[in-house]
């Protein structure tokens, strides 16, 4: 199944310093996620390109992977120890399709911390806002539970 565009959760599959040929280094991370076809599972990648241009987007991305700044700045963090930190790390992305030379294809734009509204109902997402946790296994559906005053949970 090819990449869609939109936005997904996914977790990350592991991650390693690249090169591009112009010689720009960056963090390349692999993705798994639900093909939305079949239920299997696919993967994709995104670089974080370290650039002056890219330096805040880098900054957001490498925090939504759980990495602090302490050990960005250490020399050989990224190439040694950064692929067993993120591995297993759930995250949401986002995706879009791009024509280069002619020849389009959905690329991953951007990553950010895991987002528990994407794939459900709107209906679910509002009752996440206010606290409804769904059960492993279990189907999403809330019973409302009539109580004396309705946000007696929230105080």
């Amino acid at each position: 199944m090819a990449l869609k565009v939109g936005n997904f959760n996914g977790r990350v599959s592991g991650g390693a310093l690249t090169t591009s040929l112009s010689g720009t280094v960056g963090y390349q991370i692999q993705i798994e996620y639900e093909d939305s076809d079949d239920g299997s599972i696919a993967e994709t990648w995104f670089t974080i390109w370290l650039t002056e241009k890219t330096r805040e987007m880098a900054a957001r991305s490498f925090a939504a992977l759980g990495l602090t700044e302490k050990q960005l700045r250490e020399p050989g963090f990224l190439d040694a120890e950064a692929g067993d930190v993120i591995t297993g790390r759930e995250i949401a992305f986002s995706t879009k399709e791009e024509t280069y030379k002619g020849k389009s294809s959905i690329k991953v734009t951007g990553i950010r911390e895991k987002n528990d509204a994407l794939g459900v109902s709107p209906s679910e997402a509002a009752a996440r806002f206010f606290g409804f946790t769904p059960k492993p296994g279990e189907p999403a559906t809330v019973e409302p539970e009539l109580k004396d005053d309705p946000f007696e949970s929230f105080k």
